[in-house]
């Protein structure tokens, strides 16, 4: 694949780790560009656990998202030289308008976001989820990495 800038959303789920994997994997020669979203403070929840308005929540996104780049490095074995000059920029928001209107201004050719894989039945009762919320906003192809929780191997829906 020829993708030349390629965002990775990290949405603050467990599937981070093997969107990021996968966008290295599929994509080795493009310039990747990881975007920690951190939920607006008047969302219950934000990325995956209670939000306290003390925390210094965007350094904690950097943070997490230069240990996920460090972990998925060192977990590709010799050490995934396409992790060397990643760039990871942290915003707040939606995700779904924040990762598109990301991609827009970085003029990205692709967006990899990771998504929990969902029954019929849950599609139903909680919606198509974040992957599907930012494939309708976004102007690029987006590539869900939906690992199933049963067994821990990813499979990509390119929406």
């Amino acid at each position: 694949m020829t993708d030349d800038t390629v965002l990775v959303a990290l949405i603050g789920r467990p599937f981070d780790a093997d969107a990021l994997a996968r966008a290295t994997e599929r994509f080795p020669d493009a310039e990747l560009v990881v975007l920690a979203v951190v939920t607006p403070l008047d969302a219950p929840f934000s990325e995956g656990q209670l939000l306290s308005p003390t925390d210094d929540r965007f350094l904690q996104a950097r943070r997490r998202a230069e240990n996920l780049v460090e972990r998925v490095r060192e977990s590709s074995g010799a050490g995934d030289a396409s992790l060397d000059d990643v760039e990871i920029a942290v915003a707040q928001g939606r995700p779904a308008p924040v990762v598109a209107n990301r991609a827009e201004r970085l003029d990205a050719d692709r967006i990899v976001v990771g998504a929990r894989d969902q029954s019929r039945l849950a599609d139903y009762l909680l919606g198509d989820g974040v992957g599907d919320a930012i494939a309708d906003r976004a102007s690029v192809p987006v590539t869900v990495v939906e690992v199933d929780q049963a067994t821990p191997s990813p499979a990509d829906s390119t929406l």
